[in-house]
């Protein structure tokens, strides 16, 4: 399977840069993995017009991706087990490409959010992008561990 990560906005702290190339690293070893940032908007434009072109730029990176997953802050909360069973579905269904998209400060426009059927949650807090985009390349190396029974997911002990 390979799976795109369409992130709005490049990595410029280093903490996300370092974490980010160590999980895509990890990765490699289970997923064909793509990685694209699409330009975030700058300048005087309402967050309507920068949500809008960045918009228009992720779905040019998406081309080509039979399945696609907003990270949105109003969308469904997962469970890391319930990340691997999506995965899980997405194999077992045939999907070859499947993205996740993070986006920018601006959000995604409601014409967007329409287009696509899947809108996870990352957090219950409002994370900056280069964290969301972190956490989720952290996930989805999870998600893998979890598939193949490999012990880097602790369960607690509630």
């Amino acid at each position: 399977m390979e799976v795109r990560i369409v992130s709005v906005g490049k990595l410029r702290q280093a903490y996300a840069l370092e974490g980010c190339r160590m999980y895509e690293e990890r990765l490699k070893h289970y997923i064909k993995l793509q990685v694209q940032a699409v330009a975030d908007v700058k300048g005087q434009f309402t967050e309507q017009e920068k949500a809008r072109v960045e918009c228009e730029k992720v779905m040019s990176a998406l081309q080509g991706c039979e399945a696609v997953v907003l990270l949105d802050e109003g969308g469904s909360r997962l469970s890391s087990v319930k990340v691997a069973d999506f995965f899980e579905e997405f194999r077992r269904t045939g999907v070859k490409k499947l993205a996740f998209v993070v986006g920018g400060a601006s959000g995604f426009t409601p014409e967007f959010k329409e287009l696509y059927s899947m809108h996870w949650r990352i957090s219950d807090l409002t994370l900056p992008h280069e964290m969301a985009r972190l956490v989720l390349t952290e996930q989805l190396y999870r998600a893998m561990t979890i598939l193949k029974g490999e012990p880097y997911h602790k369960v607690g002990l509630g």
